[in-house]
């Protein structure tokens, strides 16, 4: 799994950009959960499906799609 931290990171390093965030703790509850990581199990036993394309490159696919928008 990959946490936005991650993905933010990796929009920087590949725009060449400085991004800045904050985590705002109030925005948190108590009861949320702490850390869900997505599955491609059943759709893989399902259907046979899995990812060939690593996360960098989908993110560069995105930034690039978004780029030919404008």
């Amino acid at each position: 799994g990959y946490v936005l931290k991650e993905i933010i990171e990796t929009f920087s390093r590949l725009t060449s950009t400085s991004i800045s965030y904050k985590i705002k703790q109030e925005n948190f509850r108590p009861s949320e959960n702490k850390k869900i990581i997505g599955s491609f199990e059943k759709i893989k036993n399902e259907l046979g499906w899995q990812p060939t394309i690593p996360m960098e490159q989908s993110l560069k696919d995105l930034m690039h799609y978004w780029q030919s928008k404008n």
